[in-house]
């Protein structure tokens, strides 16, 4: 028996990618492309996400691509541009399991603890009540699954939760 919901954030309740604020920057396919697979690329910006401040990481990605200084201070003051809509659905798909038995919802971000705050101000589907853990990625390593590490936190079984609700397919905790 399921006893426990667990949601990614960013691509499952709501869509980010960083092309919505530099497509239009760079206005040049190829050098948007290249400054967002090179430059503020996944890597870097897992760096905030494990923590480091913006400011210092920016000041060191300029250090190194300092023809970019602009855009790469754009990606800070402008980032909530990033951000896309709430997907579709995951609001009533929220609403109606919490009226039908699940009246926690676990959900889980490798969201910067600068970012995430505006993020949950904006949308509508963080009006719910959902147990957030953000700050757990502190102690992410490529070996140990966020979803264990959110499980362990809050004191969920693993083994009776379905997790990582992923472009609406679910994946039970027990197929690891």
């Amino acid at each position: 028996m399921i006893k426990n919901i667990i949601f990614d954030f960013g691509g499952v309740l709501v869509d980010w990618n960083p092309h919505y604020l530099f497509d239009t920057y760079f206005n040049d396919e190829e050098k948007c492309n290249y400054f967002i697979e090179n430059v503020c690329n996944t890597e870097w910006n897992a760096q905030m996400d494990k923590g480091k401040p913006f400011e210092v990481a920016v000041k060191e990605r300029i250090a190194e691509f300092p023809e970019y200084e602009d855009a790469i201070r754009l990606y800070q003051s402008e980032w909530m541009k990033t951000m896309g809509e709430e997907i579709p659905g995951m609001y009533e798909l929220i609403k109606s399991l919490k009226e039908n038995g699940f009246p926690v919802i676990y959900g889980l971000t490798n969201w910067s603890a600068e970012t995430f705050p505006p993020v949950r101000e904006k949308y509508k589907i963080f009006s719910f009540r959902i147990s957030s853990q953000k700050y757990c990625t502190y102690n992410i390593t490529t070996k140990v699954s966020i979803c264990q590490v959110i499980c362990a936190h809050y004191g969920v079984n693993d083994y009776v939760s379905v997790r990582n609700i992923f472009r609406f397919m679910l994946t039970s905790c027990m197929q690891k």
